[in-house]
């Protein structure tokens, strides 16, 4: 259920005539009229204020280079958030951290498997997540 807070930035953004608070982040928070086009690329994932595991798969193609970058476990040894850097064909870099539901078991190994289907070399990134306790 959303709080209180996040009902009221909802109808606040409707009132505006936003279809939600979301689309009026997406509009740089409200910088763009509800019925101009939203900020997309790089602009939209930093209204957002992240970049998720579908903007990770988009990003990997079979020209890309996926490497760990770093990480942080709980006590248990589970991930608390996963770092990987895609470095694509034009050599540019981004950083997408992984963090919650990305990186439980079965969705970890399937968004592994996804990524390795695209033909990028990512190898020392799966090895390091599934031989050293990763998805638990």
């Amino acid at each position: 259920m959303p709080s209180p807070q996040w009902e009221r930035r909802n109808a606040a953004a409707r009132a505006a005539g936003y279809r939600n608070y979301y689309d009026y982040r997406a509009h740089g928070y409200g910088k763009r009229p509800a019925e101009a086009p939203q900020y997309r690329g790089g602009e939209l994932e930093r209204l957002r204020g992240h970049r998720g595991g579908a903007d990770l798969q988009r990003a990997v193609d079979r020209h890309s280079l996926v490497i760990f970058h770093n990480a942080d476990r709980d006590a248990q040894g589970r991930f608390k958030w996963v770092e990987l850097a895609v470095i694509d064909r034009k050599g540019n870099e981004r950083i997408y951290r992984l963090t919650g539901e990305h990186l439980r078991g079965k969705n970890l190994r399937k968004l592994l498997k996804d990524m390795e289907k695209t033909g990028a070399v990512m190898q020392p990134v799966k090895a390091y997540l599934t031989k050293r306790g990763g998805g638990k």
